[in-house]
């Protein structure tokens, strides 16, 4: 009884200690010249490995513009399907002043994860000093949205 008690015991500690050791998100500086601050905590394009893995949908929250480093970027925030999943694409394009997103995420084929939407967040490369001047807006579900300005 007291070998059950005491395995029960750490396997709880186990637990609170994992969920007090994550991260907590900060917030993004819209202007700054700290590169390191602005790309700590955000979300990487990463590729799967040699493994069996399944696409999914991205759930898009808002687009905005950033600077840093002198130079104007996209921040993107919204949700990854669930605690497997990582960031797989974050491509777009510009067309009559209105900005196209492709974004896809990916998972481990027959994986077990966590039933929860996980947020991130995704800063682009730089825009060119034309994009960033002319990009008003960006199409999400068919929708027009203003673009978010913090640019220049």
């Amino acid at each position: 009884m007291k070998s059950s008690l005491a395995i029960t015991l750490l396997f709880l500690l186990a637990i609170i200690v994992a969920c007090g050791s994550s991260k907590e998100n900060k917030a993004i500086p819209e202007n700054t010249n700290d590169h390191n601050s602005v790309l700590s905590d955000t979300t990487d394009v990463t590729t799967p490995p040699d493994i069996n893995y399944t696409t999914g949908n991205v759930y898009l929250d808002n687009v905005s513009k950033v600077k840093y480093d002198d130079s104007v970027h996209l921040k993107i925030t919204g949700s990854l399907p669930d605690g497997c999943s990582k960031l797989y694409q974050a491509d777009y394009s510009i067309q009559e002043s209105v900005l196209h997103l492709d974004l896809m995420s990916w998972r481990p084929a027959g994986a077990i994860c966590t039933q929860a939407l996980v947020e991130f967040t995704h800063i682009t490369d730089k825009l060119t000093a034309e994009d960033a001047q002319n990009v008003t807006h960006y199409l999400l579900n068919g929708k027009q949205k203003e673009l978010d300005s913090a640019g220049p």
